[in-house]
C-alpha cells in the first residue's frame, strides 16, 4: 500500500513566529525527482486532468493574539489580524499534482475542446494546523468523471505531520508528497473496478435505461401520467435494506421505497408518475454505480426545464471522520448496497455534495428530495453538509425542497413494516395530509403532516426524539406543488 519515497528538495525558508504580516509566505516548488505514482499505474484513456487548489494555505494565529485557538483557513476570507503567518503552497501543489496526473494519464488532453474519455480532478480540499499540538493535517480528494458528468470513482487521502511548521515549512511539502503516494496506492488497489466503471460509462444510453428501469417497469401499473400541471414528472426512488455487508442490514428501507413508488405510480393518483419515468432501485440494484448513473446521466437525458423531479432515499446515512480537529467539519454520506464499511476513504459512499452537484446542473421547474435516513436533516449543522442549505436556498427561478426524516443529531426509527417517517409519508400522500380538504396533497402539506405525526409516535413508542426537517427556497411554491390526489 506504500509507494516508493521520492526525495524532497526544498530550499530552506525562514519564517519567524513573531512575524507581523498578512501577506502569504510562498513556499518553493517541490523538486521534480522520482515518480509520485507506482510504476505501472496508468490508464490508456484520454483524460482532461485538473489540479484544483481549493485550500493550499495554512494560516497560523500568532501567540500574541487574543484568539488562543489557531485560526485555519484561506487568508483572503480570514479574520483581520496582523499577528498571522500564512504559508502558501499553491504553486507547489499545482506542480506536484500535475506530475501525479501526468503519470497516471499519459494521454492527458490539453484543452476543453479536445475529446476525452474521463475527467480527472485532484483537489486539495483542506489543510489544518494545530499550533498547540503542532499537528499538520492535509486532505486530498481524487475524482474521475465521465464526459457527461457522472462520478466514476473518488477517494481521499489524509496525511499528518508533527512539528513546528513555522520553523520547518517543508512539513507541508512532505505531507503533500505522502498524500499523493497514498492516493497512488489506493488507486492501484482499485484499478480493476475503475476500468469497469469507465467501460460502463461508454454503454449506450438505451441499454443503461433498461438496467435502471428494470424494477419500475416490472412493478409499474401506470403507462401514462394523469396530470401535466407540473410538466413531465420524473423520480428516482432508492431503498436499501439488504446490504452486501450484513452488519449494515435494515428491516424496512426496501418496503419504504416500494410503498413510495406505489403511491406515486398509482393510476388512481391524479398526479401519478409514469412507470417509465421512475427509476426504482431496491436493495442489490441500488449500487453506487446505478445510483450515480440515475441521478446524473439518466435525469440529464430525460428532463426538460418545465419538468418536476423527485428523489427519495431510504437507507443508511452517516458522517465520516472529522475533517479538521476543532473545526466541526464532516462530510455526509448516503450508503448504497455495495458500501464497504471497512474502507476508511469512504470511496464507496455517496457524498451529499455530489448529489447536490448533479442537481445544480439539471434545469427543471421543481426539484424535491426526500431522505429517510439517520442524520438526514444535517443542513441544521454548520458543517460541510451546508450543501443541503445551499441547495434549498438557491436557484430562485425554481422550487428546491428537501424533506428529511430527522434532524442532524437524530436517528430515523423503524416502526412496524415501514420506517416511522416513510410510513407517515405514505399515509399522508394517500389523503391524511390534505389539510385544506381540496383533494390534493402538496409538498407543504405533507411536510406539515409528518412534522406533526412523527415526533409524537417517536416519543410515545420509543422515548426518542425524531423531528422531520423541511428546507425550501420557496414556501409558496411548496404550497402549490401537488404530489398526490386520491
Amino acid at each position: 500500500m506504500r509507494l516508493r519515497r521520492a526525495a524532497v528538495l526544498l530550499t530552506t525558508v525562514l519564517v519567524c513566529a513573531c512575524v507581523s504580516t498578512r501577506k502569504p509566505v510562498t513556499l518553493p516548488l517541490l523538486a521534480p525527482t522520482g515518480r509520485l505514482a507506482p510504476v505501472g499505474l496508468s490508464f490508456d484513456e484520454s483524460a482532461r486532468a485538473l489540479v484544483v487548489p481549493l485550500n493550499a494555505y495554512v494560516r497560523i494565529q500568532g501567540e500574541a493574539s487574543k484568539i488562543t485557538v489557531p485560526y485555519i483557513g484561506t487568508y483572503l476570507s480570514s479574520q483581520a489580524s496582523d499577528d498571522i503567518v500564512t504559508l502558501d503552497y499553491t504553486d507547489s501543489f499545482r506542480a506536484a499534482g500535475a506530475r501525479f496526473l501526468d503519470e497516471i494519464f499519459p494521454n492527458r488532453v490539453a484543452s476543453r475542446q479536445d475529446p476525452f474519455d474521463v475527467r480527472a480532478e485532484l483537489k486539495l480540499a483542506r489543510t489544518t494546523y494545530d499550533r498547540t499540538e503542532l499537528k499538520l493535517r492535509l486532505y486530498l480528494t481524487f475524482r474521475l468523471l465521465s464526459p457527461h458528468g457522472t462520478v466514476l470513482y473518488q477517494t481521499v487521502a489524509t496525511t499528518e505531520r508533527s512539528g513546528d511548521v513555522l520553523d520547518n515549512p517543508s512539513l507541508l511539502n512532505q505531507a503533500l508528497e505522502e498524500a499523493l503516494r497514498q492516493l497512488g496506492a489506493t488507486i492501484t488497489v482499485s484499478v480493476g473496478k475503475i476500468r469497469e466503471e469507465i467501460l460502463f460509462a461508454k454503454t449506450e444510453f438505451g441499454v443503461v435505461q433498461q438496467i435502471l428501469l428494470r424494477s419500475s417497469t416490472a412493478l409499474g401499473r401506470s403507462d401514462r401520467q394523469n396530470s401535466d400541471v407540473n410538466g413531465r414528472q420524473y423520480a428516482v426512488i432508492i431503498g436499501v435494506a439488504d446490504y452486501e455487508h450484513e452488519r449494515l442490514d435494515l428491516k424496512s428501507a426496501g418496503t419504504d421505497a416500494r410503498d413510495v413508488f406505489e403511491v406515486l405510480n398509482d393510476p388512481a393518483n391524479g398526479f401519478n408518475f409514469e412507470a417509465g419515468n421512475v427509476v426504482l432501485l431496491l436493495d442489490r440494484d441500488a449500487t453506487l454505480r446505478n445510483i450515480r448513473t440515475a441521478l446524473s446521466r439518466w435525469l440529464s437525458r430525460r428532463v426538460t426545464p418545465n419538468d418536476t423531479v423527485m428523489i427519495y432515499f431510504a437507507g443508511h446515512g452517516m458522517y465520516d471522520i472529522d475533517l479538521g480537529k476543532g473545526q466541526g467539519k464532516k462530510e455526509k454520506y448516503f450508503l448504497p448496497t455495495d458500501f464497504d464499511p471497512d474502507d476508511d476513504t469512504f470511496s464507496s459512499g455517496l457524498p451529499m455534495d455530489e448529489i447536490t452537484e448533479y442537481f445544480e446542473k439539471i434545469r427543471v421547474r421543481n426539484m424535491l428530495m426526500i431522505f429517510d435516513a439517520c442524520h438526514a436533516g444535517a443542513a441544521d449543522l454548520e458543517d460541510r453538509t451546508d450543501e443541503l442549505r445551499r441547495f434549498s436556498g438557491g436557484r430562485s427561478e425554481r422550487l428546491n425542497a428537501i424533506l428529511a426524516a430527522a434532524k442532524a443529531t437524530q436517528l430515523s426509527v423503524e416502526y412496524n413494516e415501514n420506517g416511522l417517517f416513510t410510513g407517515s409519508l405514505v399515509r399522508g400522500l394517500r389523503g391524511e395530509a390534505d389539510g385544506n380538504s381540496d383533494g390534493t396533497v402538496t409538498v407543504a402539506e405533507i411536510a406539515a403532516y409528518v412534522s406533526r405525526v412523527v415526533p409524537g409516535i417517536a416519543e410515545r413508542e420509543f422515548g426518542m426524539q425524531q423531528e422531520p426537517v423541511l428546507k425550501v427556497n420557496d414556501r409558496g411554491g411548496a404550497a402549490r406543488l401537488s404530489l398526490a390526489s386520491f
